[in-house]
Parts: C-alpha cells; sequence; structure tokens
C-alpha cells in the first residue's frame, strides 16, 4: 500500500497550484512584451491568471502513523545491582551441575565454595548497564544492552574465579548464559513504563480509488482549506529626472 505523510500530501497540492500561477504568469509576462511594443495595445491591461480566492475540499484516508514513545526505567539502582549479583549466583550454579560439581565428581554443594568474583567488578559493569538503561540513546531496545552487557559481566566473573576456560568446554553455546540474560531482560522489561507518546506523522493513501472504495467515517477525514491571494499592484513609477510618472504595463 501507498503511504506518504500528510504534510507531504498536501505540501504537494500547495505546490503545484503555486507551479500553475508560475506557468500563467511566465505567458502574462510574454503577453506584456507584445503588448508594450505595440502603440494601441500599449495603452491596454494585460490579461493575468489571478486567484483572489480557492476553496479546496480534500478527502484522506488515514492508512497509519508513525509516533515516538519515551520510556523510563524505574528500577532503583542498588535493587538493580542486586538483581545482577541474584543472576549471576544463579548462573553460576548452572554451570557447576553442568560441570558435575553438585552431583558428581567433585562433590555436592562444591559450587558454594567456589565464590563469587570481586564484587566491585560486578557492581561496576551493573552499574554501567543501569545507566544505559535510564538514559543511553537505545533504552528503548534494551535487549541490544543487555546482550551486550551481560556477556561483559559474565566473562569478567568467570575470569576473576579463573572458571572462563572451563565454561567454553562446558557451554560452547552459551545456552546457560543467554537463558540468564533472558531472565534480567524480563526483569527490565517489567520495570520498564512508557512515559509519553507522540505523533511525529500521520500516513495517508493518496490513491484517489481506495479512498473511494476502502474507506469509512472511521478511517477518512477532509481536509478544507481556504487560499487567499494577498499582494500589491505597481501601477505607475515617477521618474526621478523629470518627476513626472511614467504607467507601467497593468495587469488583470
Amino acid at each position: 500500500m501507498v503511504e506518504i505523510t500528510l504534510g507531504d500530501y498536501t505540501g504537494y497540492i500547495l505546490l503545484e497550484i503555486s507551479r500553475a500561477r508560475e506557468v500563467a504568469d511566465r505567458h502574462s509576462a510574454e503577453v506584456a512584451k507584445v503588448y508594450a511594443a505595440d502603440p494601441v495595445l500599449q495603452h491596454f491591461s494585460v490579461p493575468r491568471f489571478k486567484i483572489p480566492r480557492m476553496e479546496l475540499t480534500i478527502p484522506v484516508l488515514i492508512s497509519g502513523a508513525r509516533f515516538t514513545q519515551t520510556v523510563r526505567f524505574n528500577m532503583a539502582l542498588d535493587q538493580f545491582v542486586a538483581c545482577v549479583r541474584t543472576h549471576l549466583q544463579d548462573l553460576q550454579r548452572s554451570i557447576a551441575i553442568a560441570r558435575g560439581d553438585v552431583f558428581g565428581r567433585r562433590g555436592p554443594l562444591d559450587v558454594m565454595r567456589v565464590g563469587l568474583p570481586n564484587p566491585a567488578s560486578v557492581d561496576a559493569l551493573a552499574t554501567e548497564l543501569y545507566q544505559a538503561l535510564t538514559d543511553g540513546p537505545d533504552r528503548t531496545r534494551p535487549e541490544n544492552l543487555v546482550t551486550v552487557a551481560w556477556a561483559r559481566i559474565v566473562t569478567t566473573a568467570l575470569e576473576e574465579m579463573g572458571l572462563l576456560d572451563e565454561y567454553e568446554k562446558t557451554d560452547p553455546a552459551h545456552g546457560l548464559m543467554d537463558g540468564a540474560a533472558a531472565r534480567i531482560l524480563e526483569v527490565i522489561r517489567n520495570h520498564t513504563v512508557i512515559d509519553r507518546t507522540a505523533i511525529d506523522s500521520l500516513l495517508i493513501n493518496p490513491e484517489t480509488n481506495v479512498v473511494r472504495d476502502g474507506s469509512s467515517d472511521a478511517t477518512v477525514f477532509t481536509i478544507k482549506a481556504e487560499l487567499l491571494e494577498e499582494g500589491f499592484y505597481l501601477r505607475s513609477v515617477r521618474d526621478e529626472g523629470s518627476s513626472q510618472p511614467r504607467r507601467v504595463v497593468e495587469f488583470e
């Protein structure tokens, strides 16, 4: 379906009217030259196309709209950092189970003795992600932010625990890390609210047959515009040397 903005559509109609007036004025200018050169016609008014008033009635079929949403992440920083820590601990346990640390060769609950990485590193990365979610340009697409930031958090934590190489062997497809990222993303979306929605532009279908056949009272509205021609007419000028008025070709 063809779609253009309402502003482009009405603007083009006004532009076409201006072009028509320009073509008519150019023709009047050529006629004026002929009148001015003729001893008899020079006393006649040159015919000129004028639109003192024009009324336009344009039916418009609304087909859509472009809009901008302003979103806000309404979770407190300390709560968000605690949430990241919790999901990182859950990921640790999942990795331990996959390695056999809980029930297997390493003995029960061996993961609890591994501990967490440096809390300052995790908190700093979590705070950086929080700032991107609250003030960054991509906060309307948190999945992109979470994918990158969570990978950094997990990689940093596993490096500090000395488990990165073993994790790569245990979970080469990164399914455990991706699953944790999806859960964090769900928390972020649950705490993201829409502050404001603003319409950028209305989209219309300019095809007249569609307006006629595919419209209803709920989708069509009518633009009624009135164009008024304003300006001034220069009929004579005064010669500076003789102070005598000199008549200019008059247009009607």
